[in-house]
């Protein structure tokens, strides 16, 4: 039906049932990363305005991003 279909899930109990039927997911931060490396948002202003809603962000997952984009966009 779609060539490559992705899930937009961030909760851990529907990611795991995707896993469990096959269907590759992503989460908000995955989508964000993917747009930033595609030039589309400044990451760091992403999270900063996904930080200032109920969205719950961990630290440690926020800076290692953080640095894999510096990194990336250093290699340009």
């Amino acid at each position: 039906m779609y060539p490559n279909p992705l899930l937009l899930m961030d909760e851990a109990a529907g990611r795991a049932e995707a896993a469990r039927r096959g269907i590759p997911t992503t989460g908000t931060l995955g989508i964000l990363r993917d747009a930033a490396a595609d030039g589309l948002v400044d990451l760091g202003t992403a999270f900063a305005k996904l930080q200032a809603t109920t969205f719950r962000l961990p630290m440690t997952v926020i800076a290692d991003l953080l640095d894999q984009d510096a990194r990336r966009r250093n290699a340009q």
